[in-house]
């Protein structure tokens, strides 16, 4: 079983990444505690913003951001302090192309001072005796972005797989984003944040509707399956929402967490 506490807009204002997130643009958070005797908790966060707006490290001219970059820079290092960034792509996005890929465009706009730069690890991922796979997770650690450590999801490309191989894409996400969620919580990961716009011109179709049901399907099973696993390191869940005209997507999501 799962309980959600009242839902209620936050208004809190800190240095921590969901304080941060939540102090700048539209959040709501709430508490969850699972098992039959509440054992353990979470804090789940759905988040209204653009996803170029979150990944970077913030400019020091913003308020508080010097704060939050220095928490950011300290935690780098740490046990259970780190935080997570998901990204679905497919697999031609391990390319750099910062022209086309907002996420290449903004991991390489400055210099990664503790790890070797995104295109050399995303080189040395791709060297792997195994070819890559639909559903498969791959990891990178950057110091220059406010995450510590992406999780990048593969996807099949809309016409690469003829129809006797066809996966659908839901079910590989539903898997992926799971794997995702129980690969944070052995390794140290305090806060997973992933966006819910998965959609791509090179993507088998996705719609935003079937990415929330299979990201929020994905982490109920996964909060009821870690019940009674006290010693995991994932606390924080931030969902993004991708703004839309009288905040549609965001009131959507509410309701599906709901």
């Amino acid at each position: 079983t799962w309980e959600l506490e009242k839902l209620e807009i936050s208004e809190s204002s800190g240095f921590d990444l969901l304080s941060w997130l939540s102090s700048h643009w539209k959040a709501l958070t709430t508490e969850v505690w699972v098992g039959s005797q509440n054992k353990r908790g979470y804090t789940l966060a759905l988040v209204e913003c653009d996803t170029t707006s979150v990944l970077p490290l913030p400019l020091s001219s913003v308020p508080n951001a010097v704060e939050f970059r220095i928490a950011t820079a300290c935690n780098l290092y740490s046990e259970n302090q780190l935080a997570t960034w998901v990204r679905v792509v497919t697999e031609d996005a391990l390319v750099p192309d910062p022209e086309t890929d907002d996420w290449w465009r903004v991991v390489s706009e400055t210099t990664d001072n503790h790890f070797p730069g995104a295109d050399v690890q995303m080189a040395q991922l791709k060297k792997s005796d195994e070819p890559l796979r639909t559903g498969d997770l791959l990891i990178t650690r950057h110091s220059n972005l406010a995450f510590h450590v992406n999780f990048h999801i593969i996807l099949e490309e809309k016409d690469k797989s003829d129809a006797s191989q066809y996966t659908d894409p839901r079910s590989t996400l539903f898997t992926a984003f799971t794997h995702s969620l129980v690969m944070a919580d052995e390794t140290g990961i305090s806060l997973l944040c992933a966006p819910f716009a998965v959609n791509s011109a090179k993507l088998r179709r996705v719609s935003e509707d079937q990415s929330m049901v299979c990201m929020l399907k994905a982490l109920k099973l996964f909060m009821a399956d870690n019940s009674s696993a006290t010693n995991g390191s994932l606390k924080t869940i931030v969902l993004l929402v991708p703004p839309t005209e009288g905040s549609a997507s965001f009131h959507k999501a509410v309701n599906l967490l709901k």
